[in-house]
């Protein structure tokens, strides 16, 4: 049976976002289907804890197959995914060494995702949302230009649809994340797009946690309405300029959820 190692204790705002998150009605997102990718995914926090920090050895294979309790095979795939995310380097005869973190594929969301609920990755939810900020915030403006009459069409669905269920947290959110989709279809950039995929799940999450502060639906949903506003009279900076304020509020709602959760 599989055992896993012990992981050091989580007592930072990203273990809190982990824990909350655990517990609330929509668990994390990140999806692990066979065996070696949930070894890989323990592996991988580890290497990102500093259990095994760069330039050191991990331990051989025979280790690994008892200190997990699986098959040699199981730890050669999960050893794969290590290597394609670039976290370590195999070499025949010297073993597997972890590699620099200025090599890690950061976008990874096995990788972005140990990073966000490990001790040491207090700074990488911060710079998601930089990174979110980036881009939904070009995605809104290039959306008010380009959006055609049936996405404009949806999104005033979205948009209504959240005001019904303001105190429905799960329907909420779904609804919240659709909107933000269809402004992205609407931008018709498939590699801006496409920046946002890693952190989505992260962002996601996020949202289930804001929005179970008391107000929080309503002033998302007033920044929802102010964003389609924009998108709906093709105003390209009212529309850029609506989305960082409703991301600024959910940086702030986000902080005060962390902070609660001590």
């Amino acid at each position: 049976m599989w055992r896993g190692f012990e992981t050091p204790s989580r007592t930072t705002a990203a273990s809190i976002f982990l824990k909350t998150f655990t517990m609330t009605a929509t668990p994390i997102t990140i999806k692990r289907s066979t065996l070696s990718e949930r070894v890989g995914a323990e592996m991988i926090q580890l290497i990102i804890d500093g259990v095994y920090p760069p330039g050191s050895a991990l331990p051989t294979e025979p280790h690994l197959e008892k200190q997990f309790g699986v098959s040699r095979v199981t730890i050669r795939d999960a050893i794969k995914l290590l290597v394609s995310r670039r976290l370590i380097a195999v070499k025949h005869g010297s073993g597997m060494t972890v590699l620099p973190e200025s090599r890690w594929h950061y976008l990874d969301p096995m990788v972005l995702f140990a990073h966000v609920t490990s001790p040491r990755g207090q700074h990488m939810l911060e710079e998601v949302l930089e990174v979110q900020r980036c881009a939904e915030e070009e995605l809104a403006a290039l959306a008010a230009t380009r959006r055609t009459a049936e996405q404009l069409e949806r999104m005033k669905t979205l948009v209504a649809q959240m005001g019904e269920v303001l105190d429905q947290h799960g329907p909420y959110t779904e609804l919240d994340v659709e909107f933000h989709d269809v402004i992205g279809e609407a931008a018709n950039n498939r590699l801006l797009r496409t920046m946002l995929d890693p952190v989505r799940e992260v962002i996601r999450d996020g949202y289930v946690l804001t929005e179970e502060l008391p107000g929080a639906p309503e002033r998302s949903w007033k920044g929802h309405q102010k964003i389609l506003r924009a998108i709906e009279k093709q105003d390209a900076k009212a529309a850029r300029a609506a989305m960082h304020e409703h991301l600024e509020v959910f940086r702030q709602h986000l902080g005060v959820s962390l902070d609660t959760a001590y």
